[in-house]
C-alpha cells in the first residue's frame, strides 16, 4: 500500500509515508489546519483511491476537478431519502474518490426522518466498505469528525469495526483526546484502545491551542505540508 503522507523531512525536503499496519487517530480541534496539513496534501499527492467524510463538500469543492484530472472518477454522495446505491454500485472498478456529506442528518431534527437518513448512511457505508474489503481495493478513508459520525452508529450498536482492513488505512479525526475518548468509550461495544492505532496531533496543547508545525515518526521530525488553493487558475499548490 502507498501510504498516507505525513509531511516532509526536516533534510532535503523528502516526503514521508506512514508505513505502519495500524490505523490512525489524529487529535485536531477545529482550526487548526487539519484538512490543509493533512487531507489537502494527500488529495494532491497521493495516487490512491479516498473515501472522505466531507460536510457540506467543503473539500470536494476544491478538489474534485484536481482528481478527476489525475483519473480518479468522483462520486459525491449526499446522505438524503433519494440517495441511491445504484448510483455507485460499480464504483470500485475504477480509480475512485468518494466525498460523503452527512450534513442533512445533522439538519433533520424530525426523529423519524433523522433514523430514516441514518438508515441510508449505514446502507451506503456497508456497501462501499465490505465491497473494497471483497475485492482488495487500496483506499484510504477519512473520517472527519469520528465521533460525530460515531454518534450516528451507537444507537444502532453499530461502528467501524467491521469495516477496518489491511488494504483500506483508516485516518479517524477527533476534536479533544482528553474528553472524546472516554466519552465514547461509555457507549461503544468495542472500545477505543489508543494503543491500537498511531496517534498524532495538530496542537501542542489543547488548551492553548499551540499549533504544531510537525510530527513525530519513527523517532524524527516530520514537517506538514502547507496548502494554497488557487481557484483563479484552478490549481492547489503543496509547499
Amino acid at each position: 500500500m502507498k501510504g498516507l503522507i505525513l509531511g516532509k523531512s526536516t533534510i532535503l525536503s523528502k516526503e514521508v509515508r506512514y508505513k505502519e499496519n495500524k490505523n490512525i487517530i489524529f487529535f485536531a480541534p477545529t482550526k487548526t489546519g487539519y484538512e490543509e496539513k493533512i487531507v489537502y496534501p494527500n488529495i494532491v499527492k497521493n495516487n490512491v483511491n479516498m473515501i472522505i467524510f466531507d460536510n457540506k463538500h467543503y473539500i470536494a469543492n476544491d478538489t474534485l476537478d484536481f482528481r478527476l484530472n489525475k483519473g480518479f472518477i468522483p462520486h459525491l454522495i449526499t446522505i438524503s431519502e433519494e440517495t441511491n446505491i445504484n448510483d455507485i454500485r460499480e464504483f470500485y472498478k475504477d480509480k475512485f474518490t468518494i466525498y460523503i456529506n452527512c450534513e442533512r442528518i445533522k439538519k433533520e431534527l424530525d426523529e423519524i426522518k433523522h433514523k430514516k437518513l441514518v438508515d441510508k448512511l449505514i446502507e451506503i457505508m456497508d456497501f462501499i466498505f465490505r465491497k473494497i474489503k471483497e475485492k482488495n481495493v487500496e483506499c484510504i478513508t477519512f473520517a472527519i469528525d469520528y465521533s460525530y459520525l460515531l454518534s450516528l452508529l451507537i444507537p444502532l450498536e453499530k461502528d467501524f469495526t467491521n469495516y477496518l482492513c489491511s488494504n483500506n488505512k483508516f485516518v479517524f479525526q477527533l476534536y479533544h483526546s482528553r474528553m472524546e475518548i472516554p466519552f465514547l468509550n461509555k457507549q461503544l461495544k468495542n472500545k477505543i484502545n489508543l494503543d491500537d492505532y498511531t496517534v498524532f496531533k495538530t496542537v501542542k496543547d489543547e488548551t492553548t491551542r499551540v499549533l504544531e508545525k510537525s510530527l513525530t515518526y519513527r523517532n524524527k521530525e516530520v514537517l506538514f505540508y502547507s496548502v494554497k488553493i488557487d481557484k483563479e487558475n484552478d490549481r492547489i499548490l503543496v509547499i
